[in-house]
């Protein structure tokens, strides 16, 4: 678990990474999206993916396993 200070370092990253490509999709995980302490860093991220790569579709898993499952039905 990274502590608060690194989230916001870690938002910082994201958005560089999202800058150097396109993308066709992103996911945002659960680990972020369901801890109610994290609230305005899921917030950054998906206002992020959504200036940056507005194009992109953006997943949301709900366990690290179903990523796969979040894909396919991301591009169906």
């Amino acid at each position: 678990m990274l502590a608060p200070e690194e989230l916001d370092a870690k938002v910082d990253e994201i958005k560089q990474l999202l800058q150097r490509q396109s993308w066709d999709g992103y996911i945002v995980g659960y680990g972020i999206r369901g801890d109610p302490s994290l609230t305005a860093h899921f917030e950054a991220l998906v206002n992020a993916g959504r200036e940056i790569c507005p194009k992109a579709r953006m997943g949301f898993d709900t366990h690290p396993l179903d990523i796969l499952e979040t894909v396919e039905r991301m591009f169906r």
